[in-house]
């Protein structure tokens, strides 16, 4: 029978190559339109010598190719643990999940130790089964891993170890090895906390910044939500976005805020309550310098950067000293160009414009 098996591996293992990457392509869009972010999916195909393995270790058991239900693998890696459930929802609800080979490995025996995942052991179902691009695949069983980066992590150095379980452990270090797990499970509680208490803070600022309470420190939710909010921001983009005949407003990510925290930190700008009075103050010569320095560049914009206002902001900040050496130190404490003429073309375009 072994043999039997192995032949019809052969046969059939391109068609399992296949469908290892239509899978991933469908978990991964599955999971991205209930808006999960995941550290990454990982699969494979057994190949012959595993298989082969596999199927010595279990004599008798198996009587084909479809009985061995992790032929095909993958593993979903999401950053925090309670995700890990979020996902099995979305599994049991696209898929047809073999509860008797399925198991929820973070449900230890006594004998275990470490930090396990959720494995189901699934298959396509109707209508999807019958779709063209899948009606090939739709008799293959496969196992889907569901873990969180630390649950991974884990995994990873005990298999490196090569313990399976906690009677192949010395008995001195089995509390060593339960306390790292212990450590971990609470990271993992802890990043749920924390993520939980930044989707709070979030709305808060969000509504603090709606009614013009504007007194918050600067950081990178406050500032993104400023920019996404006040009517000064909006006006200045708008009128970059006129000059150079840009589309859209292209949304910052959270390197680019970043970048924006740190140059207004040069000025001592702490607070959105500070960083609004600065742009309202100055509005008009940050319009006219930005376009100026716009039209020494020339460059196709498809779209203008949500902060585009700061950055001329921090530009006007450093020239109004008028001192030449504070805007190349204000150049050379934010990185902006390794042209060193710039702070003085920056300053004499400042000073024509005054």
């Amino acid at each position: 029978m072994k043999e039997v098996i192995l032949n019809e591996y052969d046969q059939k293992k391109i068609i399992y190559l296949e469908y290892e990457k239509k899978l991933r392509d469908l978990i991964f869009s599955l999971i991205k339109e209930n808006g999960i972010n995941i550290h990454g999916i990982e699969s494979r195909v057994k190949d012959r010598n595993s298989l082969s393995k596999k199927i010595d270790s279990k004599e008798d058991k198996y009587t084909g190719l479809d009985k061995i239900t992790d032929t095909l693998g993958l593993r979903v890696i999401t950053y925090f643990e309670d995700d890990v459930d979020t996902i099995a929802n979305i599994v049991k609800t696209q898929f047809h999940v073999d509860e008797n080979n399925s198991c929820d490995k973070r449900n230890k025996n006594s004998d275990s130790f470490g930090y396990s995942s959720l494995h189901y052991i699934i298959k396509l179902t109707e209508p999807r089964a019958s779709l063209p691009e899948y009606s090939r695949f739709n008799e293959i069983n496969f196992e889907i891993q569901i873990r969180s980066i630390l649950q991974h992590a884990w995994a990873e150095i005990e298999h490196d170890i090569g313990y399976k379980s906690a009677i192949e452990i010395p008995v001195d270090m089995r509390r060593k090895f339960s306390r790292i797990a212990g450590l971990l499970e609470l990271a993992d509680i802890e990043f749920i906390r924390i993520k939980e208490e930044i989707k709070k803070y979030t709305i808060e600022v969000k509504e603090q910044i709606k009614s013009q309470n504007l007194n918050l420190f600067i950081d990178n939710i406050s500032l993104k939500e400023f920019l996404q909010e006040d009517k000064i921001v909006y006006e200045i983009e708008q009128h970059f976005m006129i000059i150079t005949k840009a589309i859209t407003v292209e949304y910052t990510d959270e390197r680019y805020i970043a970048k924006r925290i740190n140059q207004l930190s040069f000025f001592g700008i702490d607070t959105i309550e500070k960083l609004k009075e600065s742009l309202e103050s100055r509005k008009e010569i940050i319009k006219t310098l930005g376009e100026k320095w716009l039209s020494m560049h020339e460059k196709r914009w498809e779209s203008v950067t949500s902060g585009i206002s700061i950055f001329y902001l921090c530009f006007v900040l450093a020239c109004e000293k008028e001192d030449l050496q504070y805007v190349q130190e204000y150049f050379n404490f934010g990185k902006l160009s390794k042209k060193p003429e710039l702070p003085k073309v920056l300053f004499d375009l400042y000073n024509k414009i005054v």
